[in-house]
């Protein structure tokens, strides 16, 4: 642990907090004594925590949780970075951890990554995470839903096949806390045999050295993405609409540092081109 200048730490837990105030005291105060920063929401659901720190915060911080009840069986998902991956430290109170229309179920189903590895060619793999991560990376014949945000995903759920019905579907995000509500909207839509996959892709790429991820992972913080070894990834993040950018995307014409990327200028060239003049649009309307 010596030779690591710092690690980036996730974790989650669905559990009833009743005084959301008290836990947030808690936190600032403790996190007060070491040089921590990322971001950590409390809401009545739970906790969901992405921060970065020394390897010295990182042992007072599994003592700390350990010490409290209702904190002590989270699991710390950690990687390495070589500086911080937030800006700031934020602890906020929110009406939800995850904003979306579905509760996280006690009955949950979850595949381990060694169980999807021996499996894998009888699971239908779903990624649920928005089209800029999967452009990142996914499993190989992952199927995805090309949502832009996370809350589109229930229309879309809703206008798959029938046949994905009486699949054996495994669900996966990034460290796993988006499935942990997505599994139960599935099976009220009908959905017969819905998998988590445990500990989502991080975890997966940690156990298992299979050839079944393909790409890198994208994460939310500054090193942008991961690699299968969960090293920092090749790509860095536009300037200006905050894209993931790819080498090959960085070498496009298109891109131009601290401006613009191909994404956006994309954008850029559907909202600067001529419109007709307003009797020509009259006329056609």
């Amino acid at each position: 642990m010596e030779n690591i200048s710092y690690w980036h730490v996730s974790a989650y837990a669905f559990t009833q907090i009743k005084d959301t105030r008290l836990w947030n005291d808690r936190l600032r105060m403790f996190l007060a004594f070491f040089d921590v920063k990322g971001t950590i929401l409390l809401s009545t659901e739970g906790i969901n925590i992405a921060l970065s720190l020394h390897p010295q915060g990182l042992i007072a911080l599994k003592a700390w949780l350990k010490s409290f009840p209702l904190t002590r069986s989270i699991k710390l998902k950690c990687t390495t970075a070589t500086q911080h991956c937030f800006s700031r430290l934020t602890v906020k109170i929110k009406p939800h951890i995850i904003p979306f229309p579905c509760k996280s179920s006690n009955e949950k189903r979850y595949i381990t990554p060694e169980e999807l590895d021996n499996d894998f060619d009888n699971c239908m793999l779903l990624d649920v995470r928005n089209d800029y991560e999967y452009r990142v990376g996914t499993f190989k014949n992952a199927q995805h839903l090309n949502i832009r945000h996370f809350t589109d995903l229930p229309e879309k759920l809703r206008k798959t096949p029938q046949a994905w019905k009486k699949k054996k579907v495994v669900v996966f995000c990034t460290g796993g806390i988006r499935c942990e509500k997505v599994a139960p909207l599935m099976d009220s839509l009908g959905f017969e045999n819905v998998y988590q996959l445990e500990g989502g892709i991080v975890e997966y790429l940690r156990a298992s050295r299979n050839n079944h991820w393909q790409g890198e992972c994208f994460t939310f913080d500054r090193r942008v993405s991961l690699t299968t070894r969960l090293a920092q990834g090749s790509h860095i993040m536009c300037f200006s609409c905050r894209a993931p950018l790819s080498p090959s995307d960085q070498r496009s014409l298109n891109y131009k540092q601290n401006q613009h990327c191909p994404y956006c200028a994309q954008k850029l060239r559907r909202t600067s081109q001529p419109q007709a003049p307003l009797n020509a649009r009259r006329a056609t309307s």
